[in-house]
């Protein structure tokens, strides 16, 4: 949502599905701020029908507090890889 905040407004917001209700309550939340609802997503790393109804690929690809567990990191990167264009970006930021 920040990043709409920033100008950009080609956005889609994804997470895995026990944290679309959270999500979608947040987006409802800050429509007043945002002036419309940004497009909330459904997504899984590991099922790529779901990677590509996102409508890959993009120019940047921005992921946080995305890995928790050390075997994720392999699909995670496939993913990413998935859905960035070949001259695009993946942001991915982490806290320590």
């Amino acid at each position: 949502m920040g990043l709409y905040l920033l100008g950009l407004t080609d956005l889609d917001l994804a997470d895995i599905a026990a944290v679309m209700p959270a999500l979608k309550h947040n987006l409802k939340r800050n429509k007043p701020v945002l002036g419309k609802s940004l497009k909330a997503t459904q997504l899984h790393w590991t099922k790529p029908d779901q990677i590509r109804a996102l409508g890959p690929p993009f120019d940047v690809v921005v992921a946080t507090d995305v890995v928790y567990i050390e075997e994720t990191v392999a699909p995670l990167v496939s993913a990413m890889a998935a859905l960035v264009a070949d001259s695009g970006v993946v942001l991915l930021g982490y806290q320590v």
